[in-house]
């Protein structure tokens, strides 16, 4: 006898104080699986939305990773903090920077400074490695390492609202952008100096806010409930063209063979003969479907266990 195993997406609306890693393992502890990620970190100090694969879903994160996110946040001026939030202000000096008065449209024009492929350092307080180790590792013991710029894609930058000391603010970003830095370069413009006080993703890929469930609420649900808000695992593609494939075809692709397809080149999802997705395939100038990712077998796609 088998039953459902739970496999796809919880869109998570994340809390502000708990580590991506910690929602993560909470929901993975609610559903009862064994394999559970998520796709794009987010900060302790930053909340909104977290997708989570759960399953076999686990496969397609690296889809949603390269996937543009969309940020609120808020800029408090006339003071900088290392990990350029609000993490490590108590050890910042107090504010001492004048701050310019601005027009809105000084604002705007501002802003449009750092929208198309901008240079960002990353800061010291992130998840990158240096010689093994964590770089906010480091930062927490005062120690710092030179981190070279890289580009980062700036697709939109907008003013929501701008008070004397603060500015909230949204972005539409490519992956590796850090808003935190964003928000410290802008400061760095105006000569006052910022840091992020508030940071929300909105937006991830074709997923949006709208969408997320909060932690209380999947704790309260009952389980046919919690299964019910899951996403199907190819949630993350949706505008991907599909293969349907007989049941031989299905067991070839699953063997690593090609197999014979007309239509334009690029991927497809791949459903099997009762429609369930089971893998993408990448369709080859040669006119055959060459398998790239698929389920780890029947199992995963029928998403069942003992």
């Amino acid at each position: 006898m088998t039953r459902p195993a739970p496999c796809g997406w919880l869109l998570l609306d994340k809390p502000v104080g708990l580590s991506s890693a910690r929602a993560v393992s909470r929901v993975k502890r609610l559903f009862q699986v064994k394999r559970a990620g998520h796709a794009g970190t987010l900060d302790p100090l930053a909340s909104g939305l977290l997708a989570i694969a759960l399953g076999p879903a686990t496969r397609w994160c690296a889809y949603l990773l390269d996937a543009p996110k969309s940020y609120r946040f808020t800029i408090r001026l006339g003071q900088e903090t290392d990990s350029h939030d609000a993490e490590s202000l108590e050890q910042a000096a107090p504010p001492c920077a004048e701050i310019p008065s601005l027009e809105q449209a000084e604002i705007e024009a501002l802003l449009s400074r750092f929208t198309g492929t901008i240079q960002q350092t990353p800061p010291m307080y992130s998840a990158l490695h240096s010689e093994g180790r964590r770089l906010y590792e480091l930062a927490r013991e005062g120690k710092e390492v030179d981190r070279p710029a890289r580009e980062v894609r700036i697709d939109q930058l907008g003013l929501i609202a701008a008070r004397r000391e603060e500015w909230d603010l949204e972005v539409r970003c490519g992956k590796g952008t850090y808003v935190r830095t964003l928000g410290h370069d802008i400061g760095q413009a105006l000569g006052c100096g910022a840091y992020v006080s508030q940071l929300r993703r909105t937006g991830l890929g074709t997923f949006d806010e709208s969408q997320a469930v909060s932690l209380k609420q999947v704790e309260a649900d009952s389980e046919e409930a919690r299964l019910a808000r899951l996403l199907p695992a190819d949630a993350v593609l949706p505008e991907w063209p599909v293969r349907a494939c007989t049941a031989s075809e299905a067991e070839a692709l699953r063997h690593g063979k090609q197999i014979s397809h007309e239509g334009p080149a690029g991927f497809w999802k791949l459903e099997d003969a009762q429609g369930r997705f089971f893998g993408v395939a990448e369709l080859l100038d040669t006119g055959r479907l060459q398998p790239r990712r698929l389920m780890a077998g029947p199992e995963d796609s029928v998403q069942s266990e003992p």
